[in-house]
Parts: structure tokens; C-alpha cells; sequence
């Protein structure tokens, strides 16, 4: 199978003939991940709950960066990142320190399952718990390939996404890694209502 890259609004999208992915209409090509290079940031437009299950398919090898999260305030944020020696840690109003972080390197693809409610972080299907988060009530959207901080950007990683997912109580948000087949411009198709997210650090 031949892999086709292009550049496109600062994602390099990688197709590999997966046009037809489940719930992506004809408008859209789906391809196998979008790749950013530490200037790109995507507004999934979803407000964080202590409901929320928070599935992405992973690799990094960018230090001091998040992979997503959001904060409104000193005590109401979420944000799974990785520090200098590249642990991967999970603050939800306290920090959790994977020690062993190093054990799950992102410069391969990792499957990260955030689970809010049953209180625990899953790391391809090794789960690890995270302390109590039941006060959380940020006010401001989930970034990927970052986090929210108040409206801001911050923390921008660079990374490929394979596959990424929010859901929650009343949502269940399906973000497919896709071209817009009108312009070539790549994004992500949410499968729930059918929007398509882009790069928000352009004018689009």
C-alpha cells in the first residue's frame, strides 16, 4: 500500500488508503494520523466533567509538553503531559507522578485512557488509579496537543494522533483523524454531530 504525506495548515496527515472509516462521510478522507510539529492545537470545543472518559493513540518524544487537558482555575484543570525525563503525569486538581513513566516512552504509539469517573489512567490496557477528582468543575474546553489554559494555548506537543475520544454522560465524541477532500485541509471529524475541528492556530 502506497502512503501518501502531505502538508497541509501545519498537520502532516499521513493516507493510507483508509477512506470509508466508520461515521466519516464522503466530504472527508480518513487517513491514518495527523502528525503536528509544536505550533498546532486543536479546540475539541468539549468542556471537561468527572464523567468524562478520554481516549487518545499516541507518539511524542517532546519533553515538557501536553498531550490535552484544560484549566480554568488554580483548582478546576486536567491536563496528562510529559515532564523533562518524558514521565507521563496526570494532574486533575492534584498531581499523580507516574514514576514509572519511562516504562511507557510515547516515541511509540501509546493508547492513554483517562478515566475521570472510575478514577484511573490506563496505559495501553495497564491500568494505574489517580487520586479522588470529585471538585473538578473547569469552565473551559479541552485543547489536544496542549491544554487550555483559560482561553490560552499552552504546553503545545508535538505529536502523531492516531485516534482520539471524549466521551462523557451525555456525549460520545469520535475524533477521526481526516482530509477535507474539497481543499486537502486536515483535521478531525467528530462523528457525533459532524463537525469538522482544525488546526486553531490559523485564520480558517
Amino acid at each position: 500500500m502506497n502512503a501518501i504525506k502531505s502538508v497541509v495548515m501545519g498537520f502532516v496527515c499521513l493516507a493510507a488508503g483508509l477512506a470509508g472509516a466508520d461515521g466519516v462521510t464522503g466530504a472527508y478522507r480518513a487517513v491514518e494520523y495527523l502528525q503536528s510539529d509544536g505550533t498546532q492545537w486543536i479546540d475539541t470545543g468539549v468542556v471537561p466533567t468527572t464523567k468524562d472518559v478520554v481516549t487518545v493513540k499516541a507518539s511524542s518524544s517532546s519533553a515538557n509538553t501536553t498531550l490535552f487537558g484544560a484549566k480554568s482555575s488554580a483548582n478546576n484543570y486536567v491536563r496528562i503531559f510529559m515532564d523533562s525525563n518524558k514521565k507521563l503525569h496526570v494532574i486533575s486538581c492534584v498531581q499523580y507522578d507516574r514514576n514509572s513513566g519511562l516504562d511507557f516512552p510515547l516515541d511509540e504509539a501509546v493508547t492513554i485512557v483517562y478515566d475521570a469517573a472510575g478514577k484511573k489512567i490506563s496505559l495501553n490496557g495497564s491500568s494505574y488509579a489517580i487520586p479522588d477528582n470529585a471538585t473538578y468543575a473547569p469552565t473551559v474546553s479541552y485543547h489536544l496537543l496542549g491544554y487550555n489554559n483559560s482561553g490560552t494555548s499552552a504546553a503545545r506537543m508535538t505529536a502523531k494522533i492516531y485516534s482520539f475520544r471524549i466521551k462523557s454522560n451525555t456525549a460520545d465524541h469520535v475524533f477521526i483523524p481526516c482530509c477535507r477532500v474539497a481543499d486537502n485541509v486536515c483535521g478531525f471529524y467528530d462523528t457525533y454531530d459532524g463537525s469538522f475541528l482544525v488546526n486553531a492556530n490559523t485564520a480558517e
